[in-house]
């Protein structure tokens, strides 16, 4: 008994396939489900109290010996900016936060994050170490370490005395300015990390193509770090 092979069109070509659906994609609560538990927490110690010290501020509640309180409408406000030593305090707190927060650690953080893309890596280390180390010591030893750096017979005194330059007590005479250094010594690796972070992002292609153009010095902060 003979046996046949199986009839097969080489010759042709195979018809056309059926377009391939794209994978469905899941919804916008199934996509933000994995977020759930950040947003209860945010909601739950940041929002909250938030939304009660609002709307206790237009109340007469005290901290102690009141059980009860009442609406008092802007009452308490119109009273807080009345005090002559409230405003000193918003005025001050102002001063703090631009020098401290929007000219110190943001500039001196983005400055020591785009020089330590094109330096070495033992100076990166060296550099990052320094930096993070002051970022990670407790409150406790900051503060005193700050305190022996500006008491009048500290450290900076010390310096300015060699340099025959005038000295004086920094935590009498300009507090605010110490307060605002040792904020930007403790908040400046925070910073740093985060502008290093992204800066590493900058694809080099974009860079290359930015010294190709002309740009200068700054545009060359976004290459990678050399190994």
């Amino acid at each position: 008994m003979t046996t046949t092979a199986p009839h097969t069109d080489l010759g042709k070509t195979p018809g056309p396939t059926a377009p391939r659906r794209p994978p469905r994609r899941p919804g916008p609560l199934v996509r933000a489900l994995p977020l759930t538990p950040a947003v209860v927490l945010l909601l739950l110690f940041l929002a909250g109290p938030i939304a009660y010290c609002v709307s206790i501020a237009f109340t007469d509640l005290q901290l102690t010996g009141q059980a009860e309180d009442s609406f008092v409408g802007f009452e308490n406000f119109t009273r807080a900016f009345g005090d002559e030593a409230f405003r000193n305090a918003v005025w001050l707190t102002l001063v703090f936060t631009v020098l401290s927060s929007l000219i110190g650690q943001n500039t001196l953080g983005l400055a020591l994050a785009a020089l330590m893309q094109r330096a070495s890596k033992p100076v990166r280390t060296l550099t990052g170490g320094i930096v993070v180390t002051a970022w990670v010591l407790p409150e406790v030893v900051a503060g005193f370490l700050l305190y022996a750096f500006f008491r009048r017979e500290g450290t900076l005194n010390g310096i300015l005395d060699w340099l025959h330059l005038p000295s004086q007590n920094w935590l009498f005479t300009l507090p605010i300015l110490a307060v605002s250094f040792a904020n930007v010594w403790r908040g400046t690796a925070f910073s740093m990390l985060v502008y290093s972070a992204a800066l590493n992002e900058i694809p080099q292609e974009i860079t290359e193509a930015a010294e190709v153009d002309g740009a200068g010095a700054c545009a060359a902060c976004g290459t990678s770090p050399s190994p």
